[in-house]
């Protein structure tokens, strides 16, 4: 019941530009909003908040401009921000794919959807670079969890049942509501605001922690719409969409990182993935594409040297023909840092050396030579 109210009231607040209505609603969300849910665990928590932030996200067009981004801020901060930002672009697309209007007219649903994507643009600036790389990171989960094709009655998994409802949706309805999500993420990563964020440091190991997981979720997604292609060749125009704006992600995502961070980063996905061939060797693409570029300095490419083991434990494990194609792989990333930092670093490289028998061996196996 004070659900309800609160949503029938806050409905036409929040459309309201007089001081007094700005001054109520600032209350509200700093008093009475708290109340809804306080003392209730995640799972009861979870769903009242999904409302609370729906009756906001779909009136973000109604807004004021000049009060926009401050009621959402005030919103986040007073719900918790790491916990229900990403909700909000969500909802939003939702609502939007699901509008009447919409429905009825692609144009208008093209436009709507622009102008959605550069709402929670702005929405997003104002908050810190962990926050936005957790929303970022769950809403790439979203994608990865929904179904790519819907069927009548269609259940939504139990985890997003409180952000959307699959019964309403078609097969057309879902595709375009994951390449949106995919856009946004992708406006994200090349938005100068969080460019400059990332480029300004990121201060706690925490943080690098939540990028390293974006990019691992990254990774996840081109696994996913790889299979989508194998699975079903009659949606090979949506899976080339998806495949190029995922790239997208990971290029932008990657191209964030510098130095150190880049090489933590890398570092840390060849070891979470020691059980994943595709995963792992894109992860080693990604290194050899850095130490190819001539720009890469050798200030930046000398950092990997303590990682070299990696590497070789890498091109050690090879019993299956995905191994085979990692570890070939690992080697030419071996051979690329030969190439600039052997004639200076030649103690480094020693352990090199010592499993040219194997490595010999391993070329005659699969009949293949890079070097």
């Amino acid at each position: 019941m004070i659900m309800a109210m609160f949503a029938f009231v806050g409905d036409r607040l929040v459309r309201k530009d007089d001081l007094y209505s700005y001054q109520v609603m600032e209350k509200t969300i700093k008093t009475v909003i708290p109340s809804l849910y306080k003392e209730k665990n995640l799972e009861q928590r979870r769903p009242i908040l999904a409302k609370i932030t729906h009756v906001f996200v779909t009136s973000l067009a109604h807004l004021p401009a000049h009060r926009r981004q401050d009621i959402f801020r005030m919103l986040m901060e007073s719900i918790g921000q790491d916990e229900c930002l990403w909700f909000a672009p969500i909802q939003l697309f939702d609502s939007i794919l699901l509008s009447p209007i919409n429905r009825k007219n692609e144009e208008t649903l093209k436009k709507s959807l622009i102008d959605a994507n550069e709402q929670m643009l702005n929405s997003f600036n104002q908050f810190s670079s962990s926050t936005i790389l957790i929303s970022l990171t769950r809403i790439l989960n979203v994608l990865l969890n929904l179904p790519d094709q819907i069927t009548k009655n269609q259940s939504t998994p139990s985890t997003y049942s409180h952000l959307i409802d699959l019964r309403l949706y078609t097969t057309k309805h879902i595709h375009v509501f994951k390449y949106q999500l995919l856009t946004f993420v992708n406006n994200i990563l090349s938005a100068d605001f969080f460019i400059k964020m990332i480029k300004n440091g990121l201060r706690q190991e925490n943080e690098l922690n939540y990028l390293n997981e974006l990019i691992q979720t990254i990774l996840h997604c081109l696994l996913w719409a790889n299979k989508l292609s194998e699975d079903d060749i009659d949606i090979s125009r949506y899976n080339k969409s998806i495949l190029n704006k995922i790239y997208d992600c990971l290029n932008k995502s990657i191209a964030l990182l510098h130095g150190s961070m880049f090489v933590n980063i890398i570092s840390n996905l060849l070891q979470q993935q020691q059980t994943n061939e595709k995963l792992q060797r894109k992860t080693l693409e990604i290194l050899n594409t850095r130490l190819k570029d001539e720009f890469t300095t050798e200030n930046e490419i000398v950092l990997f040297l303590p990682h070299m083991n990696n590497l070789l434990s890498i091109v050690n494990k090879y019993s299956t023909h995905e191994q085979e194609q990692t570890a070939q792989t690992a080697l030419f990333s071996i051979k690329l840092l030969a190439k600039r930092l052997a004639e200076k670093h030649p103690t480094e490289f020693s352990s090199v050396s010592k499993m040219f028998p194997k490595i010999l061996s391993f070329f005659h196996t699969i009949n293949s030579i890079i070097f």
